[in-house]
């Protein structure tokens, strides 16, 4: 059964974001745990293990050594060993997950299946640690080819617009309007998103937030005497971005686009960063960070800075485990990403790499004890802003970008809209480590971030103020700004609302080189294969599957390339099914005549 979670929004929401005056985040708002309850419950997460550490020269990594194709069984057991080390005394969601799961008994367990096998990939161990730990759900953790996440997607219906009216919800349907009874036999709020449409409007949109594609929702209305049943099946967006930085115009609104806050590469940031500046004071401004899957949460914090004139405070309790382990691995981080990109010698990851390895040094030496570094609860600020800032997020905001509307929450006039984020937001600060025989690379959070309220955000993430299937979502703000459902604290000028509003098409990723020579390579190759063999009735029936398969693969990226695989393929079996059935006849007609 699906893992369902459901809204349990009302109208209030559109009627707060519709109307004028300044827009404030729920930060401020937010209850707030007691001493004693946030005491109790960071201490119940700071796990700190009471035998030594390795020394720090067994915890410094080769940056790129050759992988071998295969390892013994024991020496996979020694890389499992290594690994159960580090994740007690190195990762910050060992105090969580510990209640969650057993890691003994996953290490027992990896260890026992590990007799079953001589020798080990890479893949087969990274896929066998992963089906032990599958307790752990933590959306920076990654060990080897695995992620230990996933997340609970918006998953929506677009074909019907509701709104509120009389206490009730209504919409049309074939001409004919209609007032909610039901949703899934119960109050329909617990299924409706406050939303936009393609016009600007405010409206509703029926849905949850789910792991997995979820039932249809049965939907029962009633108009005058009739009563009608609907399923509604849902759908998510699957949106892809390929630039990096834009800024541009949409309908005479500004809007810039930053899809990452990584250091490298800088010109991107800068020029992020730049905007801030530029547009301060304007009555509007669209900043899109779908697709922004985090980095360096300076960033952010420089351009709020800039945009606002006052530096936003961490929204969120902090606290670090400090360590021998944490410390080299964040030194190995730096060290990767110094050896990949040698110009972050200039931003200072030369320094880093020595500076948390001297820490590690001191630990060893037992100038410093392993601790948890000393958190502050948080008190509320509003940041004053006469521009409407709105926002647009997606399932694949997360970490740093979480980190930038965190510092948001915290600035009047803010909106969001969009899709529920990544919810990479409780585990941070990476560090890196490599298993000895294996060579696979672990990357460990190191340091937790916890809501004022407590509440556990993991794999949900932040949601929008407004509700909208990402791909759509700047040409729905664009329109709701020139509309006035998302009014401005500033007038709009009127070239803005004059200028020609052309709705922009859903980004799609573009394709890779890979992909790219996958399409002339495989029909020259098809072509050539199938002329060649064109009496063999079983090469039609292999191209045709292989086609079908590229097709299904290429449809969600290109769909004008996908469809023509699938065709192709179906055309291809086709074939090879009319000349299985003349070659049968053939062999009955040949067997008919002998008789």
């Amino acid at each position: 059964m699906n893992s369902i979670k459901v809204n349990g929004l009302t109208a209030l929401a559109i009627i707060i974001f519709v109307s004028a005056g300044p827009l404030m985040h729920a930060f401020s708002s937010l209850p707030r745990a007691t001493p004693d309850e946030v005491r109790n419950y960071v201490s119940h997460l700071q796990y700190v293990p009471d035998d030594e550490e390795l020394p720090y020269e067994a915890l410094e990594m080769e940056l790129d050594p050759k992988k071998p194709p295969y390892i013994s069984n024991e020496k996979a057991a020694e890389d499992v060993e290594r690994l159960f080390y580090l994740l007690s005394h190195g990762y910050a969601g060992y105090g969580y997950f510990i209640n969650v799961g057993d890691f003994d008994e996953a290490k027992a367990d990896i260890l026992a299946e590990l007799r079953y096998q001589p020798v080990w990939n890479q893949k087969e161990l990274s896929s066998l640690i992963h089906k032990h730990l599958s307790f752990v759900r933590d959306c920076h953790l990654t060990i080897g080819e695995h992620r230990y996440s996933s997340h609970e997607d918006f998953w929506y219906d677009a074909s019907i617009d509701l709104w509120e009216e009389d206490g009730g919800y209504r919409f049309t349907w074939d001409g004919t309007e209609y007032t909610v009874v039901s949703v899934n036999g119960v109050s329909p709020e617990g299924f409706l998103f406050p939303s936009l449409n393609a016009n600007g409007d405010p409206v509703f949109r029926m849905g949850v937030l789910a792991y997995a594609s979820p039932q249809p929702l049965e939907l029962r209305a009633q108009s005058g005497q009739e009563i009608r049943q609907w399923k509604i099946k849902l759908s998510r967006s699957l949106p892809r971005y390929s630039e990096r930085y834009e800024e541009k115009k949409v309908g005479g609104v500004p809007v810039v686009c930053i899809r990452s806050f990584g250091d490298h590469p800088r010109e991107y940031i800068d020029q992020f960063i730049q905007t801030a500046s530029r547009y301060r004071g304007e009555p509007c401004l669209i900043v899109d960070i779908r697709g922004n899957g985090g980095g360096n949460e300076e960033w952010p914090k420089q351009w709020i800075i800039r945009f606002t004139g006052q530096r936003p405070y961490r929204s969120m309790i902090f606290t670090e485990l400090i360590s021998e382990t944490t410390m080299m691995g964040r030194s190995n981080m730096h060290a990767i990403a110094l050896d990949k990109y040698p110009e972050l010698e200039g931003q200072g990851y030369r320094a880093k790499v020595d500076e948390f390895r001297g820490y590690a040094k001191s630990i060893e030496e037992k100038n410093i004890t392993p601790y948890w570094w000393p958190y502050e609860v948080p008190e509320p600020q509003e940041i004053p802003n006469n521009t409407t800032l709105i926002v647009l997020i997606d399932a694949n905001v997360g970490s740093a970008a979480e980190g930038f509307i965190s510092y948001l929450y915290q600035v009047e006039n803010v909106v969001l809209v969009g899709e529920n984020t990544w919810g990479a937001l409780t585990y941070g600060q990476i560090s890196n480590h490599r298993l000895p025989n294996s060579k696979l690379l672990v990357g460990l959070p190191i340091s937790l971030n916890i809501f004022v309220d407590l509440e556990y955000r993991e794999e949900r993430g932040l949601t929008p103020d407004l509700w909208v299937p990402a791909e759509e979502a700047l040409n729905y703000a664009v329109a709701a700004v020139r509309k006035g459902t998302i009014t401005t604290s500033q007038a709009l000028p009127e070239e803005t609302l004059q200028e020609e509003f052309i709705p922009e098409k859903p980004s799609r990723r573009t394709l890779t080189t890979i992909e790219q020579n996958l399409v002339p390579v495989s029909v020259i190759t098809g072509i050539i294969v199938t002329y060649m063999n064109r009496n063999k009735k079983l090469v039609f029936f292999i191209w045709g599957t292989y086609w079908i398969l590229i097709g299904v693969y290429l449809g969600p990226i290109k769909p004008p390339i996908g469809y023509m695989f699938f065709i192709l393929g179906l055309a291809y079996l086709a074939i090879g099914l009319y000349k299985w059935r003349k070659t049968k006849k053939a062999l009955e007609i040949n067997s008919q005549s002998r008789a």
